[in-house]
């Protein structure tokens, strides 16, 4: 099967979704679309001229030994929602063959990284102004990456880890000095947060623009240790949001990780390889997306069904079981069925 014809399909869901107004919840007046890098497959023995290898130590016969693993890597891009998150976007990470295809002298297999700047090249061409901003992890908090970002029109929402690396070493400076600036209570999540606050940093050489650094610290009463989020903001519009949005902001980049990685591997099967090769690979991703993407709107819009926060799968195993109910309810033989089975 041919990818472009995939992809067409996918983006004219999404495009058709937008016109529809189903992405009007977002987190303030910002859409944010989450990116991350997925591997959701790997074998010491089945393999195509796309692999990725790496080196692992197993244990066999009580002795660990160095063994070559296969693997294929993407990155994916996840819009995000209170209540609805679709697929925008899969960028398979290129492993050494692949990228000789193109320069003859390179050497090794690029990075997510590399694959994560090609794929915002992408979306920026495809969804343009329907995006505000990307949620990232601390892989993606530096400053070529920021610039990027910024060219585009974007906002950034980039955890912020390494303490010794900009701008997270300047941030924790300025908060030793200014202190905590806000303390609330949340009813809702019965959480206390404290928030630590400083803007206009400008201590990457990497990057030109301001950068906004947020701690908060997330205290709940059957937690024996409070939860810490550090983060940076970049963007104009980004940077002007409270520091409660913020946080919802940062905090649903696991939403591709529970949505996403967790629901994708566990209950549709998608670390079985069905067809192994490049191409089928793609295809067998791209087509999942369209499915995903249809069951995420008919059931969370078209049924106005409400997210459970804390397990987003149960809404839709919810959904599936009661449709396999139905579906032995119906009478037999069912009307349809002939058609179906009509193979002249």
């Amino acid at each position: 099967m041919e990818l472009d014809g995939l992809r067409d399909a996918n983006e004219e869901v999404i495009h058709k979704a937008e016109r529809n107004k189903a992405f009007r919840d977002g987190y303030g007046a910002l859409r944010c679309v989450a990116i991350d890098g997925w591997q959701p497959f790997a074998s010491y023995d089945r393999h195509c001229p796309r692999c990725l290898t790496r080196k692992v130590k197993r244990k066999r016969g009580g002795q660990t030994e160095e063994v070559e693993q296969y693997y294929h890597s993407y990155v994916v891009a996840m819009l995000l929602g209170p209540v609805i998150d679709v697929v925008l976007g899969i960028e398979p990470v290129r492993n050494e063959e692949a990228l000789r295809d193109i320069d003859p002298e390179h050497v090794g297999h690029e990075g997510e990284l590399t694959a994560a700047k090609r794929l915002i090249d992408s979306l920026h061409k495809i969804y343009g102004g329907l995006i505000d901003a990307f949620v990232c992890d601390a892989l993606y908090a530096n400053g070529p990456m920021m610039t990027q970002l910024t060219n585009y029109g974007y906002g950034g929402f980039l955890v912020l880890k390494k303490e010794k690396d900009e701008p997270f070493k300047e941030a924790l400076q300025l908060w030793e000095i200014e202190g905590r600036c806000e303390s609330c209570d949340d009813a809702e999540r019965k959480e206390q947060v404290d928030f630590w606050d400083v803007d206009n940093i400008e201590t990457l050489d990497t990057y030109q623009g301001r950068v906004r650094a947020v701690r908060a610290v997330v205290t709940k009463p059957d937690q024996e240790k409070p939860t810490t989020w550090c983060f940076t903001i970049i963007g104009q519009r980004a940077r002007q949001i409270s520091r409660q949005t913020a946080l919802r902001i940062i905090r649903s980049r696991w939403h591709i990780e529970d949505t996403g990685f967790h629901q994708w591997i566990s209950y549709w099967h998608l670390g079985h390889v069905f067809r192994h090769g490049e191409n089928p690979l793609q295809v067998i991703l791209l087509i999942w997306t369209l499915a995903f993407n249809l069951l995420q709107l008919f059931i969370y819009r078209r049924l106005g069904r409400c997210r459970r926060p804390k397990d987003p799968t149960d809404t839709i195993r919810h959904i599936v079981e009661v449709m396999l109910r139905e579906v032995a309810l119906l009478p037999e033989p069912i009307p349809w069925s002939t058609l179906l089975l009509d193979t002249s």
